[in-house]
C-alpha cells in the first residue's frame, strides 16, 4: 500500500509482532502480565517498518 496508510498499517503490522514476541517472553506468566510497548520499543518498531 502506498502513501501513509501503508507506513500505518507497517507501524500496526510491527507492534503486534514485538507484543507477541514479549507474550513469547513472558511464557506462562503471560496470562498474568500484560504485555505493553514501551518508548524504548519505538526504534525498533520504527527500524523494522523502514526495512518491511
Amino acid at each position: 500500500m502506498p502513501g501513509r496508510a501503508g507506513w500505518e498499517l507497517r507501524a500496526v503490522v510491527q507492534a503486534a509482532l514485538s507484543v507477541l514476541a514479549q507474550t513469547r517472553a513472558l511464557g506462562p506468566r503471560a496470562l498474568a502480565t500484560r504485555p505493553v510497548l514501551r518508548r524504548r520499543d519505538a526504534p525498533r518498531v520504527l527500524w523494522r517498518c523502514l526495512l518491511m
